[in-house]
């Protein structure tokens, strides 16, 4: 029996949240359409149009890890933000502690994982070198790109250009992209722009509370580290 989060659970989250939702607002009569997606391992990537917001999930089995929101204006934080590191930040994460990325790769939980896992992306990225000769990562040798990803995992800390070749970075980043592809789900719910922000926020908060996710809100990171 599979241990993942099941789309219609989902489905039938948002409704009560939109039931909830309609009610705070004396908005009883309202239409209010929305479409969930779910992605498991080895997902692709949603796009979302410029007549789209939305909030995202991303879960590890039936743990939720992280959820936001994404209104107009935020494709990049929708689509690639959460995927690949920030170049600067520090071990106690003061700086840019909101990509996904930059937590995995700090979750004791999940480092040997994701040092077990370098040689198949290396093996497997060959394969897409192959095909497309201008990928970042035919700046560097397999040897090379494989180093520094276990460097910057390890170190978790790249605060000067010098320490990192930009070449190396982007191998180091398309790593970490595929990490979190192949080994957690992703879930999204869009709605349309006319919904507006405050619909989108009290979505985001709603589900937050439900799911209670590993890496949002300072209490929840201090349960954590204990």
């Amino acid at each position: 029996m599979s241990d993942e989060i099941e789309i219609s659970s989902i489905e039938e989250l948002i409704i009560e949240v939109i039931e909830a939702y309609k009610k705070v607002t004396k908005e009883l009569d309202k239409e209010f359409k929305f479409e969930v997606k779910k992605h498991g391992k080895q997902h692709e990537q949603d796009k979302m149009t410029d007549r789209e917001i939305a909030v995202y999930m991303f879960f590890d089995k039936d743990k939720a890890l992280k959820i936001g929101k994404a209104n107009i204006g935020s494709k990049g934080r929708f689509e690639t933000h959460h995927y690949k590191c920030a170049y600067r930040y520090t071990k106690d994460g003061r700086k840019d502690q909101s990509r996904l990325a930059n937590k995995i790769i700090r979750d004791e939980k999940f480092k040997a994982q994701i040092e077990d896992d370098i040689p198949k992306f290396i093996k497997d990225n060959k394969k897409e070198r192959d095909k497309n000769s201008r990928l970042a990562t035919d700046m560097v040798c397999d040897k090379e790109c494989e180093d520094c990803i276990k460097k910057f995992i390890n170190n978790n800390c790249c605060d000067d250009k010098k320490d990192i070749e930009k070449a190396k970075l982007a191998c180091t980043n398309e790593y970490i992209k595929y990490f979190i592809v192949n080994n957690f789900q992703r879930i999204n719910v869009f709605l349309n722009k006319k919904e507006g922000r405050f619909a989108l926020n009290f979505i985001e908060a709603l589900l937050q509370y439900y799911f209670k996710p590993k890496y949002e809100g300072k209490a929840q990171r201090k349960k954590n580290k204990k």
